[in-house]
């Protein structure tokens, strides 16, 4: 089996069910490499603090965020989501950086409304 033939699942990834977010951006569809002005999805910034605060960038091509990044930037307290239906984290090969790169994606996201740890 080859690297990126591999399938992880949040629990791999994240080394729990619910990850801490950290940013919102919208994800826009490509048309011979330029951007279009075609929302297709929300790529959520997030923090995995059971993986050593572990930066990961998941997809989700739901066009309404959870929470919006100035609700999140006025949060006092982290915000934690979670992805629900399939989650899939596979590896692809970046060729400029000549390293593997993690490529996450999911379902659906909603936000842990008990955030104790």
């Amino acid at each position: 089996m080859k690297i990126n033939q591999i399938t992880l699942g949040l629990d791999n990834v994240a080394k729990d069910t619910k990850i801490r977010l950290i940013g919102i951006q919208d994800m826009y569809e490509y048309e011979n490499n330029k951007r279009t002005d075609k929302k297709i999805g929300i790529s959520y910034t997030c923090l995995a603090e059971k993986n050593e605060f572990e930066k990961i960038v998941v997809k989700v091509e739901d066009l309404t965020p959870v929470i919006t990044t100035e609700e999140l930037e006025k949060k006092k307290e982290p915000v934690y989501i979670s992805f629900g239906g399939t989650f899939k984290g596979i590896f692809w090969y970046r060729s400029r950086t000549n390293s593997w790169e993690l490529s996450c994606k999911a379902e659906k996201v909603s936000i842990v409304k008990n955030n104790k740890k």
